[in-house]
């Protein structure tokens, strides 16, 4: 029997089994640690219930503090990628998620605005390498064209953290009281505790490549690597210093790989790259540099790390498309920023913007006197001046800790319909290799609601809420498809730099969009202007997503909806044939 035939699979092996057994050595793992991930980052939201009122926070300190984490995360982005091409993905992201949930039990001793300061921003250092260390090991065993479904699951999985988050603050916000404690300094233990200990699990249960991948046979491997091998930018980087004598910027090379960008798919452990920095000549593969250190940092200092996101650019060798890959690269991580302006935006202030709901407050002529909401306080009377209320006093709850939980059990329905609209979106959009139609009508559908539901909170508050779950569903529900624009624009070795960029950047969204709200609300009174301004906001996202359907893979292949890749059926990677999903 024939093995291998122009890259066709044994007749005793099947795409579907191969693709199967790939969806469920990683997939469910990466999906916990991106639900623990967004639970440690968001659970503030549910902590402010409590939090704001225990310690003394306006609306600015809580605005600024929330955002700092993405200052953090955007900061340590492209650092914690480069160590992580040094030491594996496996080892790194076990590391990572120790680390991020010691730092988020930390918070259970905050004290001052501060530490709340400090711990936010080292959360998200800590935290920075999670999804593009993700990113990359599915890009070692996923074909581009079929990586949108995963990023889909591991995205719901997401959404459904911030359901299942929901219920589990508020039951956590209850110990209040138990143990000396309060009920938010319990909810930053205990979930802190429990990614610890999902974090010194992750190591040993993930494959350090494709050659180590005990999950497949050995002939299933040797023809996933063979149809990831045929993948359009999957060829060679030019090998160290084979581009010539041009300063070359960085280069990243993998001795025990054929292909620099697939370099784990090969080699048996943890990777161990050579760098190369400026002015290589045509020397040999792999040599010179000054070491990981050094190559370190030159990443953080040389302009050409972040601005040649193009293959060819990073490579060191010359590329027609370099230029407008690098253009392109760019493009779509100010366009991720705008996206993640308002859905970070909107996710903080959630809890807080469904207790004004539930007390039947209208956005636009409300003016908040923040000391009395904070903490779920009672909003103040109509005509109140902005701003008011300086001196932190709090009055009578109008709804009690009743409404105040149940602020924090609504804020998890807006993610159940992200959930379902990221799995439904992030499907169709594979199984039609389309990406720019499926991410530019939901961001028109969102700018729409968003900027209306001043409006509509006045004519009824069950409508707003309405708005807002569809609004979230519309802008979290297509996280998958524009991560995945990060491959098809980016190629070979610079696809894990080029994840880490575009994560960089779009995250700063996280940052901006809490601390504008936050300041809106604290100047104006209501929440009427920060929500016309997120509803703008995702109106630019709109324009340019649309402004990518011509962009090649991007706008459905050039062969019509139904062209695949060489030798892969589309339909053998997609999770509905399994009786499990």
């Amino acid at each position: 029997m024939t093995m291998f035939q122009d890259g066709v699979i044994t007749p005793s092996i099947s795409a579907a089994t191969v693709f199967r057994k790939v969806h469920w050595a990683i997939l469910p793992l990466f999906s916990l640690i991106a639900a623990f991930c967004y639970i440690d980052r968001t659970n503030l939201a549910f902590a402010s219930i409590q939090l704001n009122q225990d310690l003394g926070f306006n609306a600015q300190v809580y605005g600024l503090g929330s955002g700092l984490f993405f200052l953090g995360y955007s900061l340590f982005m492209v650092p914690s990628n480069l160590v992580m091409l040094r030491v594996g993905p496996p080892r790194w992201l076990g590391i990572l998620v120790t680390l991020w949930g010691v730092v988020a039990a930390s918070f259970a001793g905050l004290s001052s605005a501060a530490q709340f300061y400090w711990l936010r921003f080292l959360l998200g250092a800590v935290e920075a390498g999670a999804f593009p260390g993700m990113w990359y090991y599915l890009y070692l065993f996923y074909p581009v064209e079929a990586m949108t479904l995963p990023l889909a699951v591991i995205e719901a999985a997401v959404a459904v953290a911030n359901v299942a988050s929901a219920p589990l603050a508020a039951g956590l916000l209850l110990l209040q009281g138990s143990g000396g404690m309060a009920g938010w300094q319990w909810l930053f233990l205990l979930e802190g505790l429990a990614t610890v200990a999902l974090g010194l699990t992750t190591a040993s249960v993930l494959p350090a490549s494709l050659a180590s991948a005990a999950f497949l046979s050995s002939q299933e491997r040797h023809w996933l690597m063979q149809k990831l091998d045929q993948q359009p930018g999957a060829g060679r980087g030019g090998g160290a210093g084979g581009g010539g004598g041009g300063g070359g910027g960085l280069l990243l090379t993998s001795p025990a790989a054929g292909r620099e960008a697939r370099g784990l798919r090969e080699g048996g452990g943890s990777p161990r790259p050579s760098y190369t920095g400026e002015g290589g000549g045509g020397g040999g593969g792999g040599g010179g540099g000054g070491g990981w250190r050094a190559a370190l940092l030159e990443a953080l200092l040389n302009g050409r790390v972040w601005c040649a996101t193009g293959g060819a650019a990073v490579a060191g060798t010359g590329g027609g498309r370099t230029g407008a890959s690098r253009t392109q690269a760019w493009y779509v991580a100010v366009m991720g920023l705008m996206k993640n302006i308002a859905s970070h935006g909107i996710l903080f202030w959630a809890p807080i913007i469904n207790k004004a709901l539930l007390e039947h407050r209208d956005m636009d002529p409300v003016r908040l006197d923040w000391s009395t909401h904070r903490g779920g306080g009672a909003v103040g009377a109509a005509g109140r001046p902005a701003g008011v209320g300086g001196a932190g006093e709090v009055e009578a709850e109008s709804g009690g800790w009743g409404a105040s939980i149940a602020a924090v059990l609504l804020s998890g329905i807006p993610f159940g319909c992200a959930a379902v609209m990221s799995l439904w979106l992030g499907k169709r959009s594979q199984a039609k290799q389309e990406r720019a139609f499926h991410l530019a009508v939901p961001y028109f559908v969102a700018t729409v609601l968003l900027a209306s539901l001043p409006r509509l909170s006045a004519a009824s508050p069950a409508l707003a809420f309405g708005a807002v779950a569809i609004a979230v569903a519309c802008v979290m529900g297509t996280n998958s498809i524009i991560n995945s624009y990060v491959p098809v624009v980016a190629s070979g070795p610079s696809v894990p730099v080029a994840m880490a960029l575009y994560n960089a950047v779009a995250n700063l969204g996280g940052l901006l969009g809490p601390w504008i709200i936050g300041e809106l609300v604290w100047r104006t009174g209501g929440y009427g202007d920060a929500f016309r301004v997120m509803g703008a906001v995702m109106g630019v996202a709109a324009v340019m997503a649309w402004r990518t359907r011509r962009w090649a893979r991007v706008g459905g292949p050039p062969g019509g909806s139904g062209e695949e890749l060489p030798g892969i059926n589309l339909k053998a990677l997609d999770l509905e044939d399994d009786p499990a999903f």
